[in-house]
């Protein structure tokens, strides 16, 4: 008789095993239309997008999908089909980036629109978002009086 030692258990394997065929059959009847809209406020950035069906997913910065700041998924609740996530800037591992011509600030960020709250799917979808923040010319301006002297008398 030949004994098998089992390097997992029995629960973990039959859990593992329920898990793979529920994500195997996830489909997820919903997509992005068009691209997002953006809105480069003051302080942050805020996104909107626009999809099909109403939205249940989230939406987070890349890199940044556990980090409570980060990430927006209380989209079911609201019934929308137009989710919007709002990000301060330089937070959420936000690039920024000086210019000199023209003068300003650029601002970037890739956040991910995820359809299921916990697993990537098909539908799921990237963007890079910018916004510029071109600075206020800062021009010198001064009255200059000009009174004329006669030299000669």
């Amino acid at each position: 008789m030949v004994t098998v030692k089992w390097k997992y258990s029995i629960p973990f394997l039959l859990i593992f095993c329920i898990l793979s065929s529920e994500i195997n059959g996830i489909a997820i009847d919903n997509d992005i239309i068009g691209e997002p809209d953006i809105e480069c406020l003051d302080q942050e950035i805020r996104v909107w997008v626009k999809t099909r069906k109403q939205f249940a997913g989230r939406i987070y910065a890349k890199g940044k999908a556990d980090d409570p700041d980060c990430f927006k998924d209380d989209f079911a609740q609201q019934r929308t089909k137009k989710p919007h996530f709002d990000l301060s800037l330089g937070m959420c591992g936000m690039k920024s980036l000086r210019s000199f011509d023209p003068r300003g600030m650029y601002y970037g960020i890739t956040l991910v629109i995820s359809f299921h709250p916990l697993f990537i799917t098909k539908v799921d979808q990237a963007f890079h978002v910018k916004c510029f923040f071109e600075e206020a010319n800062r021009g010198l301006t001064a009255e200059l009086g000009v009174r004329f002297v006669k030299l000669i008398k």
